[in-house]
């Protein structure tokens, strides 16, 4: 079993560059979102459907707290790499999160899970250029490695050739998404 949760984000500064307008753009396609407007508490207010909480498969709680898994977390980053990596032009200064898990009884419900998270960005005008990574060429030992791996081919167990990195079959990807 899993919860589905409201999910809000509130944009509080100016509207630099258009801001709002690409984060409306971003949280429409990824986070199932969309723009509410300007309210009393925040320059931007956006809704966002994504959020998600698994359930502990043992329904067990730790001193009242409940045992789940959630993507919250996730969904923060692809917010930030969005602001910082696709942008460009603002640094993240501050991320700070709060979590309030309790069981407790509220509306026919049990458990109520409440999370919030406060990112701080600064906007560097001009942009600047985003580390990427690219292929590496890697290189051969030219000896044979003190303690290679037997799942490593032959090659580069004697040192003649690099690793090799193998994409996951799709049985593979499969087992690790249930994770």
């Amino acid at each position: 079993a899993s919860g589905q949760y409201s999910g809000l984000i509130e944009v509080n500064g100016f509207n630099t560059n258009g801001v709002y307008q690409k984060l409306e753009g971003f949280i429409r396609q990824f986070m199932k979102g969309s723009a509410v407007g300007p309210t009393p508490y925040c320059d931007c207010l956006f809704t966002c459907n994504t959020f998600r909480q698994k359930m502990h498969h043992a329904s067990e709680f730790w001193d009242g707290y409940y045992c789940g898994e959630n993507n919250f977390g996730k969904y923060t980053m692809r917010l930030c790499d969005f602001l910082v990596d696709h942008l460009g032009e603002w640094d993240l200064i501050v991320c700070n999160g709060n979590a309030a898990e309790r069981a407790w009884l509220f509306g026919g419900m049990t458990s109520l899970v409440a999370r919030e998270q406060q990112m701080v960005f600064r906007h560097r005008p001009g942009g600047r250029a985003v580390f990427m990574s690219t292929v590496v060429q890697d290189a051969p030992l030219g000896r044979a490695p003190f303690q290679a791996p037997d799942y490593w081919k032959e090659g580069s167990r004697e040192g003649c050739s690099p690793h090799e990195v193998l994409p996951a079959t799709a049985e593979e990807l499969k087992w690790m998404q249930e994770l």
